[in-house]
Order: C-alpha cells, then sequence, then structure tokens
C-alpha cells in the first residue's frame, strides 16, 4: 500500500476503528484530530457506545505518544450549527489556512458528515477533501467539497496486516494454544505443501465428493457413505462415551484406508491424532477437512492475509488483569481490507442463539461487513431433505437461515468463496 502524504487528517470515532487506522497507514498525516463524545455520554447515550475505549485503542496503535493531535468532543445533542462551532474551535482554528485536510467519516453519523460538508462550502476550503470506505465494494471514495467524486478504487489495503492488530483495536487479545493452528500470516504461507496433514484431509475431502455414493460395510446395522459414519458417530446416542465413538470411527478410517492407496500411502497416523482423540472426534475431523479445503483455495490469494483455526479470543478483565476466554473461532480469515470472514463450522446441530452469538462476535470484529459463515457437512442437494440422519445438520441450517448468516454446503466451498468475492473464477 503507497502512502500519500496529507498534512491533516480527521477520523469518527467508531466500534470499526480497522477502518480508521488503515487510513492512517494510507495517508501518513502529520497530525491527527478525532471527533468523538464526552466521556460522560453514555448516560444518554445507547449504553453500548464506549467511545473512549475505542479511541484508547486507536491511539495506542498509531499515535507515538498515545493521544490525539485534538478531541473534539460532541455531545448527544449537538445541532448540525453546534458541530460546525465545535469543528472550528478545535480543528480549523489549530492549523494553518493553506494546510489541506482529509476528512474521513467512516464510521461518523449522519449529522457529522452533514455539519462537515456544510462547513467547507462556507470556509471554501477547495483543497480539503471527504473521504469513505464503501464496506461492500471495498473501494476508497475521495469527494471534493461539492460532493464531487474525485477519486475511486483507492487502495486502502495492509498487506502485513495481522490478526493480533485487529483483535487489540476492538479491546480482545488472543494466545497461541496448541490446538490453534496457524494456516497463513501476514500473507505467507505457513504450511508446506508437502505437509503430510495437508495431504492427507485434501484427499479426504476429495473422497467425500467423487464418492459421496459409495457405501461403507462395517456391520450389518451400519453400512453407508462415509459422511454419514462420521455424522452418526458425532451423535451421542450409542456413542456416549469417548471410547465408543473412537472405536466405531477407527473402524470407519480403517475401511477408508484401505480402500484408498493414495490416502493409506501418505502414512498420516490419524488415530493418534488431536482430533481423533478428542471428545467428539468427527466434529475436529470434520473442522481439519472444511480448513484444508479453504486453504487450498486461498492459499495463493495474495487479498487473504491470515487464516487460522480453534482460534481464541479473550478479554481483559479490569479486577484482577486477567484474560477471560470470550469465543472461540474454528476458522477465521483475514483479508488485507480488515475484513473477517469467521467460519462455524457444525457436524452436529445448532441452536438459534448461537448462531445469534456467532455473528454478534463477528460484527464485534470485524463491524458491519464482517461475514458469518457456517460451513455445513450437507451436500447442496440436502438442504431440502427430511432424511433422519441429517435431522441436525438441518435444524442448524435453519438456525443460521434465521439469524441471516450465509450457509456453504460441504461440495459448494469454492462456490461460496466465489459468492462472497474471496476468490474469482
Amino acid at each position: 500500500m503507497s502512502k500519500e502524504k496529507v498534512d491533516n487528517l480527521v477520523i469518527c470515532s467508531t466500534l470499526n476503528q480497522i477502518t480508521n487506522y488503515l487510513i492512517f497507514q494510507r495517508y501518513n498525516p502529520k497530525r491527527a484530530f478525532n471527533i468523538t463524545y464526552e466521556k460522560n455520554i453514555r448516560s444518554t447515550m445507547n449504553m453500548a457506545m464506549k467511545n473512549e475505549k475505542w479511541d484508547e485503542y486507536l491511539a495506542k496503535e498509531i499515535m507515538e505518544k498515545n493521544e490525539f493531535d485534538y478531541n473534539v468532543e460532541l455531545t448527544s445533542n449537538c445541532s448540525i450549527q453546534k458541530i460546525k462551532e465545535k469543528l472550528k474551535e478545535g480543528i480549523l482554528n489549530e492549523i494553518d489556512k493553506d494546510e489541506n485536510i482529509y476528512w474521513h467519516i467512516t464510521g461518523g453519523q449522519r449529522i457529522i458528515t452533514l455539519a462537515i460538508s456544510h462547513l467547507l462550502i462556507e470556509e471554501k476550503r477547495e483543497n480539503d477533501k471527504i473521504i469513505y470506505i464503501e464496506g461492500n465494494s471495498e473501494n476508497l471514495i475521495v469527494n471534493n467539497i461539492n460532493g464531487q467524486v474525485d477519486k475511486c478504487d483507492l487502495s486502502y489495503a495492509k498487506d502485513n496486516l495481522r490478526l493480533d492488530q485487529l483483535l487489540r483495536l476492538t479491546g480482545f487479545n488472543t494466545k497461541k494454544l496448541k490446538s490453534t493452528t496457524i494456516l497463513k500470516a501476514e500473507g505467507t504461507n505457513q504450511i508446506s505443501e508437502e505437509n503430510t496433514e495437508y495431504k492427507f484431509y485434501k484427499k479426504l475431502y476429495e473422497i467425500l465428493i467423487t464418492k459421496r455414493n459409495e457405501k461403507i460395510f462395517i456391520d450389518e446395522e451400519n453400512n453407508d457413505i462415509f459422511r454419514n459414519l462420521l455424522l452418526k458417530s458425532n451423535s451421542n446416542k450409542g456413542f456416549e462415551k469417548k471410547e465408543k465413538k473412537q472405536g466405531f470411527l477407527k473402524l470407519v478410517f480403517e475401511k477408508i484406508l484401505n480402500n484408498n492407496k493414495e490416502l493409506e500411502d501418505l502414512h498420516y497416523d490419524i488415530f493418534k491424532s488431536s482430533e481423533f482423540n478428542n471428545n467428539y472426534p468427527a466434529g475436529y475431523i470434520f473442522e481439519k477437512i472444511v480448513a484444508y479445503r479453504i486453504y487450498d483455495l486461498i492459499k495463493n490469494n495474495c487479498k487473504i492475509v491470515g487464516m487460522e483455526t480453534s482460534f481464541k479470543i479473550y478479554l481483559k478483565k479490569i479486577d484482577d488483569n486477567k484474560n477471560q476466554i470470550v469465543d472461540e473461532l474454528d476458522i477465521i480469515l483475514l483479508t488485507n481490507t480488515g475484513k473477517i470472514i469467521n467460519f462455524e463450522c457444525k457436524s452436529g446441530g445448532m441452536k438459534g442463539d448461537n448462531a445469534k452469538s456467532h455473528k454478534y462476535t463477528t460484527y464485534r470484529l470485524s463491524g458491519v461487513f464482517g461475514m458469518p459463515i457456517l460451513l455445513s457437512p450437507l451436500y447442496f442437494d440436502e438442504f431440502n431433505s427430511d432424511d433422519e440422519i441429517i435431522e441436525k445438520s438441518l435444524q442448524a441450517l435453519g438456525a443460521a437461515k434465521s439469524a441471516e448468516l450465509e450457509v456453504f454446503a460441504l461440495d459448494r466451498i469454492k462456490e461460496g468463496l466465489k459468492r462472497i468475492t474471496i476468490i474469482e473464477d
């Protein structure tokens, strides 16, 4: 991302501070001004408004002295005229008349945007620009004081953006645990093409798709396709104990390995893997299958700068200075424009509250342009099925749709990534 120096940059305090962070990186301003609200504003506004904290997170990331050159503090009932007066006093009076100002309005309220537009026309600030990020198309729009577009499609992406930076900007921390798998960081692949686990799960996905209807005979009661046997072992019905799940799955994978020489020749010992030795092994195996499928599709995509699985996020507790776990994200992608694609893998059921929670977590991390997605073990043509063995997966599908989550079918992951414009044809 090339830097274009400007004299002064004005931003609006927002929950989605990653947009302001990227604009700072884009323009490298000499001075920074922040339009925010008074510290006691929470008594008269939405209790979820935490401007003071949002401003603190951003200042720590971008300012050497951890503070802005000037905070323009508004009250909840400011009129357009009052906002203009505050802007003149707090910004225009602080700078030389011949210096330009870029006014970044992404995240600001409409009344602030109107006040800025009126002010620039009244003061005849011909060299100033009003800029904002159009999140859906990911364009940086630059307008002159008459509202005409001067430039569009300017890059504001940051190719070395990191997940820990985004988390700090939203008030979270993270820990790299043994269960966390880093597949891509700062745009660089962390998994070798010769990685045995990667090759094993890549082949396993191929078997699930190309040999979908090929039944595996375990015994008279269990003669079904591979996917259905995975789902069955994930249920507590008949498999209440971990040992029973593992025993059943061992028989399934022995059959799969014996019938697929290419898979057997990889010599990946799934029976000693962490996913197999979990309380719900089928769920973790499904997560690995789809994670490596996604990785295979985005590994050479320069737009994706981060990918991790089993990613735990924490909120620092003020009282004892300890980290309190907030959520675990099954699969997470980070784009160079600060967008989070948050995948929830469900090989079993999911309630409506879980689906809404998944959506909220994505929103907290990446604002309204974040993407919460359900990865389903269902094939696309099963979305309207009434097959009993996939009943829980159909319930999860219904909960996801009610919460307005995007859903990727097992056999339509590539198409799903195209649909959300992560990959192209």
